[in-house]
C-alpha cells in the first residue's frame, strides 16, 4: 500500500510499525523533522531517534505527536506500551474504529483527550468508570457522586505536588483537568459549580507544575485559565491564590529586582481577601514581603512580614493547599530567610535559613538552602557556601524544581566575585551540566 506526497508514492508501512507511522505521516504533513521537533516540544534529535526506532515517546509526547499529526493512537502504531494502559483500553472499547475513522479532525482529537483523561484520573483515586464514561459523553449524565470523586482526584494531586516531580504528575494533573472540563454544564447547579471549582484548583496546580518545569509559557495558560474560572465563580480566595502563584512567573526574586508586575499581582490579591481566610492571607502578605525586599522597599517588607505572622496567629492550613508546603511552626521562617539576604541581612536570613529547612519537604529546600549559603558566605565561609549552593542545586534538579536553579545562579553570581576559581569549580561544573 503506498500514499501520495506532491506527486509522489510514498510506501506505507505495517500497523503497529511506529517508527515508519511517524516518518509517513509527518511527511505527508510536510513538516520536517525540526518543525514537528518544535511543536512537541522536544529536540531534533528526538524526532530522529523515534523514527529509527531507537526510543519512543513518553505519554505526554504521544498526545502531543496525535495533536499535531492530527491521528488517533493505532492510526500511529502506537500501543499505549508508555501510557496509561486504562486509557489505551478505553480507546480501544468505547467506540468502533469505523467511527473514529469518520469523525472530523477535530473529533479525534477529543476523543483521544478523552480517552486519557480517564486513566490519567483513575490512576490516583477511584472513580466510577461507567458514569465517568456516560459523563464524558455529555455532562448532563454527570451524577453527584461522579463530581465528589473527581473531587477528590483533585485533592489527592493537591497532596502529591509536595511529595512527586513536577515532570511526574503533570500527565495525570492535565489528563484529569481535561476530564472536569467536560463535566461543566451538570444537569443540577450545585454540581456544576462543584465540577468548575474542581477545574480551577486543577489548572492553577497544573499552572504551577509547568512553571517548575520551566515550561512559562503553558503556565502562564493555565493561570489564566484558573482565574477565569475563578471569576466566573465569584471566589475571591481563590482568585486570591491563584493570582499569589502566578505572582512567581514575574518575580523579581532570583534578580534581586523591583517587579512591578509581581507586586500589582499581589496588590490585587490582597484586596481581594480583606477578612478572607487567614491562611490565604498569610500566603499573600509572605509573598508580597519578597517581592517589596526585592525592589528594596525594606519598610514594605517588614509590614508584610508583620502581616503574616498575626494572620498566622488564628489560620488554620489546608495540608493540601498550594502554598501549605511548609511546617506551620516554620512556615513564614522561609520567607524571612528571602527577605532578609534581599535586603542584605545576611546572619538573619542564615539564622532563619536553618530553623526552615528542616522543616521543608525535599521539593522546596532549594531556596532555603540558597539563602543560608548567601549568609555564610557573607561571613566569609567560601567553600560552605558553595557546598550549600551544590545540595540546593541537587535538591533542584531531583525533583524536577527547574526554576530554584535561577536562585543559585543568582546567589552563585554574588559568590564568585569574592572567590577564587577553585572554590567555585565544582559548583559550575554541575551548573554547566544541568544546562547542558
Amino acid at each position: 500500500m503506498t500514499r501520495e506526497k506532491c506527486g509522489k508514492r510514498v510506501p506505507s508501512p505495517g500497523p503497529g510499525d511506529f517508527p515508519g507511522q511517524l516518518k509517513v505521516l509527518r511527511a505527508l504533513r510536510g513538516m520536517k523533522q525540526s518543525t514537528l521537533a518544535r511543536l512537541v516540544g522536544v529536540h531534533e534529535i528526538t524526532v530522529s531517534r523515534w523514527e529509527r526506532g531507537r526510543s519512543r515517546p513518553t505519554l505526554r509526547q504521544q498526545v502531543r505527536l496525535c495533536e499535531e499529526l492530527r491521528v488517533a493512537f493505532h492510526e500511529l502504531g502506537l500501543d499505549g506500551s508508555r501510557s496509561t494502559p486504562s486509557a489505551v483500553s478505553l480507546a480501544e472499547t468505547s467506540a468502533p474504529a469505523a467511527c473514529l475513522e469518520d469523525e472530523s479532525d477535530v473529533r479525534r482529537r477529543e476523543f483521544l483527550r478523552g480517552a486519557l483523561a480517564f486513566g490519567g484520573a483513575l490512576a490516583f483515586a477511584p472513580v466510577d468508570w461507567e458514569h465517568l464514561t456516560a459523563a464524558m459523553g455529555t455532562s448532563q449524565l454527570a451524577t453527584a457522586q461522579l463530581v465528589s470523586d473527581m473531587h477528590g482526584v483533585t485533592r489527592e494531586h493537591l497532596r502529591l505536588c509536595h511529595a512527586v516531580a513536577p515532570s511526574a504528575l503533570l500527565p495525570a494533573v492535565e489528563s484529569h483537568l481535561l476530564a472536569l472540563r467536560r463535566l461543566h454544564g451538570a444537569p443540577a447547579h450545585d454540581m456544576d459549580v462543584a465540577a468548575r471549582t474542581a477545574t480551577a484548583h486543577t489548572a492553577m496546580l497544573s499552572a504551577w507544575l509547568f512553571m517548575e518545569s520551566g515550561d512559562r509559557a503553558t503556565s502562564r495558560s493555565r493561570f489564566g485559565l484558573a482565574e477565569e474560572l475563578a471569576t466566573d465563580l465569584q471566589h475571591p480566595s481563590l482568585q486570591a491564590q491563584i493570582l499569589t502563584a502566578c505572582s512567581y512567573l514575574d518575580t523579581g526574586v532570583a534578580a534581586g529586582r523591583r517587579s512591578s508586575r509581581a507586586l500589582a499581582l499581589l496588590d490585587e490579591a490582597e484586596s481581594l481577601v480583606p477578612s478572607g481566610p487567614s491562611c490565604v492571607r498569610a500566603y499573600v502578605h509572605a509573598r508580597r514581603s519578597e517581592e517589596r525586599a526585592a525592589g528594596g522597599d525594606a519598610p514594605g517588607a517588614e509590614c508584610d512580614l508583620e502581616a503574616a505572622e498575626q494572620c498566622l496567629d488564628d489560620a488554620i492550613f489546608d495540608p493540601d493547599a498550594i502554598y501549605a508546603y511548609r511546617d506551620e511552626e516554620r512556615w513564614l521562617d522561609a520567607y524571612r530567610a528571602s527577605v532578609y539576604r534581599l535586603l542584605g541581612r545576611h546572619s538573619d536570613a542564615a539564622l532563619a535559613a536553618s530553623r526552615a529547612i528542616p522543616t521543608l519537604r525535599p521539593h522546596h529546600q532549594a531556596p532555603a538552602l540558597c539563602d543560608q549559603a548567601a549568609g555564610v558566605a557573607s561571613r566569609g565561609d567560601l567553600d560552605a557556601a558553595c557546598a550549600l549552593l551544590v545540595d540546593a542545586t541537587r535538591v533542584a534538579t531531583s525533583t524536577g524544581n527547574l526554576t530554584y536553579l535561577d536562585r543559585v545562579r543568582g546567589i552563585r553570581a554574588g559568590v564568585v566575585a569574592s572567590s577564587s576559581a577553585h572554590v567555585v569549580h565544582p559548583l559550575d561544573e554541575l551548573l554547566g551540566s544541568v544546562t547542558a
